[in-house]
């Protein structure tokens, strides 16, 4: 073959941030990498949220829970661009997708909200050359790749504190090689395994500041300030088995914690809720709870954690004394008058040697049709049209990472994506 096998799995262990040092360590690997443009943005933190992000569910299912419906349904529907500036210093065909489409219900006379939700997942890694035993000739190609179809459940209930919580269920598939072997004798050429793997995870948000207002004509101007904390525990599943091995490997379960600040000023008015200026600063913590050790025949054993492994919470955030395994990330979003966003963030893998800085923005067409409303009130009541935009919204998201040091397989690499949340 053109490339080895171990050039895939050296593309996969920096495609999700060096988690992962060894090829029997775990398997599936690509299930690490962070779908959310916004959370890459900020550093890759994306377990609890100031606001709604759609492919962040993927990362802690309790998320689509944040689901805002103001009307009785809503729908959302995101999905990433293909773009020719992902980790082009690796492959040059490279590319990962994903598809998100999520829906809520309020429940009438209640404090409940349900969502549910279906993503997909395509990681593309390139065509291979398949050439003949004893000579250099193509015979065949080969198209390697990795999907994942995931279907979300989340429920919140608010009453002053606001509590989300979220199950996901995810069926994977992982093709690096041919089907069948190339040759006779090499009958690791068949490396294709498929199997399930569940998420669940919570996000608890209370209000620090939202008691100060005052009054101007109609509008009320409002301070606010939100704390929030969340938790997910991702992959939990059984090992899995290639056709061709003897030994088993594990699913990439992992554990994060995160907490997010939020505050600014916002309107309120009887018609909608305007976010003029705000801040969000999220700190996250993740550790994949693999153990690798040598039993007492000198065999290598491979077992889960439990717990939460090398995460001690306030050790870590707040005296900031980080074990080597554990991952930090962090990050901060301003948002003017909702039509831009812009983020800067960091990630640190002290293990994994891979440290780089992140920055991002996103457009947003809802701010534009508030900031119109605000200063006409009477377009929405008398435009049908002007009020379903002003219900919805169509935003395109874009991030960069920007290695600490030159020449990285991260070098370069971009990521956009375009989504649309519609409420009715």
């Amino acid at each position: 073959m053109s490339k080895s096998k171990n050039t895939f799995y050296t593309a996969l262990l920096f495609l999700t941030t060096s988690l992962v040092f060894g090829q029997s360590e775990a398997t599936v690997q690509f299930l690490l990498i962070n779908p959310s443009n916004v959370a890459m943005g900020k550093g890759g933190a994306s377990v609890v949220n100031a606001y709604y992000d759609p492919s962040s569910v993927l990362f802690n299912p309790a998320n689509i829970a944040d689901l805002y419906i103001d009307k009785k349904y809503s729908i959302v529907g995101q999905t990433h661009l293909k773009s020719s500036g992902w980790l082009p210093q690796l492959m040059s065909d490279l590319s990962y997708t994903s598809l998100t489409n999520q829906y809520g219900f309020k429940i009438p006379n209640t404090r409940l909200t349900l969502a549910a939700g279906y993503s997909f997942i395509h990681f593309d890694l390139g065509k291979q050359n398949i050439n003949a035993e004893d000579s250099p000739v193509t015979i065949a190609t080969f198209h390697a790749k990795e999907n994942a179809h995931v279907f979300t459940l989340g429920m919140n209930y608010e009453y002053y504190i606001k509590l989300n919580v979220g199950f996901n269920a995810k069926k994977f598939t992982s093709k690096l090689t041919p089907p069948q072997p190339a040759s006779a004798t090499d009958p690791l050429e068949n490396r294709s395994v498929a199997g399930w793997g569940y998420d669940w995870g919570y996000s608890i948000k209370a209000p620090l500041l939202d008691w100060y207002d005052f009054k101007q004509h109609s509008k009320i101007f409002i301070p606010f300030l939100n704390l929030g904390y969340g938790f997910s525990k991702s992959n939990i599943g059984d090992e899995v088995t290639y056709p061709d091995q003897e030994q088993s490997d594990p699913i990439p379960r992992i554990a994060r914690q995160g907490l997010n600040l939020f505050g600014g000023l916002k309107i309120l008015s009887n018609d909608f809720n305007f976010d003029i200026l705000s801040i969000n600063y999220s700190r996250e913590l993740s550790d994949l709870l693999i153990n690798r050790y040598i039993d007492s025949s000198g065999e290598v054993q491979i077992e889960y954690e439990g717990g939460n492994g090398n995460i001690n919470f306030w050790d870590n955030i707040f005296n900031k004394n980080i074990h080597m395994k554990v991952i930090s990330e962090r990050g901060i979003e301003m948002n003017f008058i909702e039509i831009l966003m812009v983020r800067t963030g960091k990630h640190r893998d002290i293990r994994g040697k891979v440290i780089y800085d992140t920055f991002g923005y996103s457009f947003h067409s809802v701010g534009a049709f508030k900031l119109l409303s605000f200063f006409d009130p009477g377009l929405n009541q008398s435009n049908s049209l002007f009020n379903f935009l002003l219900n919805s919204d169509i935003y395109f998201d874009y991030y960069k990472l920007e290695p600490i040091n030159c020449g990285h397989p991260l070098d370069n690499t971009w990521h956009t994506s375009l989504g649309a949340k519609i409420y009715f």
